[in-house]
């Protein structure tokens, strides 16, 4: 399981933080790596709202989705 909280860090790190400068604000230690699919939800849930909030610019929209999708294989 700690492999799934590792990927999901990895992920975050190489395409949320580098290209939205997102960092999620849950706490994702090893302690919660069973809540990895609550956190993927959660981080899918953040990207809604920014985009919704204009935080995420139109013409990056389809590509904040296809990178979210990427989640999924996580």
């Amino acid at each position: 399981m700690k492999q799934r909280l590792d990927k999901l860090w990895k992920f975050i790190s190489e395409h949320l933080e580098v290209n939205y400068g997102y960092l999620p604000k849950l706490p994702m230690d090893y302690e919660d790596d069973v809540r990895v699919d609550e956190y993927i939800e959660e981080i899918k849930n953040d990207f809604k709202d920014m985009r919704e909030q204009g935080l995420i610019y139109e013409e990056s929209r389809q590509e904040s989705i296809d990178i979210l999708k990427k989640l999924n294989d996580i």
